[in-house]
């Protein structure tokens, strides 16, 4: 299956890959069971939308996988985290089962990056989420850092998107 990747993938795998390291791979492809209550079991296309490997140990682990929901419009707060794999389907049982085939066994860890985490909530969603033994992320806090560490004499020539902030800082910026 080749589809065009989502923008909001491109802009999580410019992050992890160019500030952290990370080598990714878009779209880890597998057959998802479905079944619905009174409805027939059924086998669809799924996906892994990033899949993350580091040659050493980087910030967020050795090898990760992250679903990436920033579609969304709206702001995740507490209950929204403490319910996310019947929000969302996110790290079930078959995504895992993929990625523990991929990394042949071996240690990784889930990361969920969102649309916008409730400010007054963030603390206590960091708690939640290290409990769930997951990493959540928001696109500001991505935006921004990708924001501050872009250099503006630097050519990003493997990402059109950073690409473009690199341009919009370096006008903004004059």
């Amino acid at each position: 299956m080749n589809k065009i990747p989502e923008v909001n993938e491109e802009i999580v795998r410019a992050y992890f890959e160019e500030f952290y390291g990370y080598v990714a791979r878009s779209e880890l492809y597998f057959k998802k069971k479905t079944q619905r209550k009174g409805k027939r079991k059924g086998v669809g296309p799924s996906d892994i939308d990033l899949v993350l490997m580091h040659p050493k140990k980087g910030k967020f682990g050795k090898r990760a996988i992250v679903a990436v929901k920033g579609w969304q419009n709206t702001v995740f707060n507490i209950k929204d985290i403490k319910n996310y794999e019947k929000w969302y389907g996110v790290f079930d049982s078959q995504e895992i089962k993929k990625a523990k085939e991929f990394f042949s066994n071996k240690k990784f860890n889930k990361i969920f990056v969102v649309s916008k985490l409730k400010k007054d909530d963030i603390l206590k969603i960091n708690e939640i989420s290290k409990k769930l033994g997951i990493i959540i992320l928001d696109f500001p806090r991505i935006l921004k850092e990708i924001w501050s560490k872009i250099d503006t004499g630097r050519n990003y020539k493997n990402s059109e998107f950073l690409q473009a902030i690199r341009l919009a800082k370096k006008y903004i910026n004059e």
